[in-house]
Order: C-alpha cells, then structure tokens, then sequence
C-alpha cells in the first residue's frame, strides 16, 4: 500500500465552501465516482466538492475507499492520487490474456502498519504490540464513558490479539 496524504497543516489549508457541513449520500456517491472512475487526483476531488482535501481523504476512509494506519498516522491506498493510472489510449488494443506452461506463484502477504510483517522481528512486533497497549490505557483512562471510546478500546484490543495471534503463529 501507498501513502498517499498527511492530513492538512495551518499552512496549506483551503478555504472550501462546504466546510464544516455534513456529508450527504449525494456528495458521498459523487466522491466514490470520482475516485474509482476517473484519472482526478484528490486535491481536484476537493476542490470539486467544495472541501479541503483533509476532510475528503477522512471521507474517502469513511466510505471504505481507503484505510487508515493508527500507526504511522497516514491514509492509505493501494494506489496514489496524485498520480493515478490514466486510461489506455484508444488506439492501443488491450492484449489478450495468455496460458503459459508455467506454474501459477501465490503468496499471501501480512502487513503490520504498511510494514511487511516477515520484515518485523519479533521485538518489533512486540514494540508495537506494547504501543497499542499504552494507548488502551490512555483510553480507558477518560472517565465519560462513550460509544465511541468504547468502539476505539475495542478495535484496538483486538488488534492487539491479530498481532499476538501472528507472532505466535510464526
């Protein structure tokens, strides 16, 4: 996966007119069609609808087009906006899938915050593991209980348990 944007600092925030307002199903719809169909890249996305593109890399996560590493802090992709794959040229045909005599090559990877888990050892996963902990305690700390501090204590408790479970497993 990619990096592909750092949330906004003082000094490069736009001034968008739809800031602050809430994302409806429509603009939601039309952000998907932008990412997934066209050769835009994010700061034109927001700029098209009127927002910074902090909130739109945030709205991007929040409909299920990117993830989000509590890690390094940064949106992921799979590919970058900034420069993003062009159509093929019309007058280029496609190729033609081929068969070839030789066997199929299949791995199966596992990533640990953008990180390629076979590159960890065992002190970093548990470095990581000993982080996530910390900021367990950090949340269950608040005293006003919330849905949402109780959502974030889940998921992390349970990423903690994927990396438990992965580095035992090895």
């Amino acid at each position: 996966m990619k990096h592909f944007f750092r949330a906004a600092t003082t000094s490069n925030i736009i001034e968008a007119p739809n800031h602050g307002k809430p994302w409806t199903q429509e603009s939601n719809m039309r952000l998907a069609k932008l990412w997934r169909d066209t050769d835009t890249d994010l700061r034109d996305i927001a700029t098209d609808l009127g927002r910074t593109p902090s909130s739109t890399a945030s709205q991007l996560k929040e409909i299920g087009l990117v993830g989000y590493c509590s890690v390094t802090h940064q949106y992921t992709s799979n590919r970058d906006p900034y420069t993003r794959p062009k159509a093929p040229s019309p007058s280029t045909p496609p190729e033609a899938p081929t068969m070839n005599s030789s066997a199929i090559n299949i791995e199966t990877k596992i990533f640990i915050g953008g990180i390629e888990a076979g590159d960890l050892s065992d002190a970093d996963i548990f470095s990581r593991i000993a982080r996530i902990e910390g900021e367990i305690d950090k949340l269950k700390a608040i005293r006003a209980k919330s849905k949402k501090r109780d959502a974030a204590v889940k998921k992390l408790e349970d990423d903690v348990a994927a990396l438990v479970a992965y580095v035992d497993g090895r």
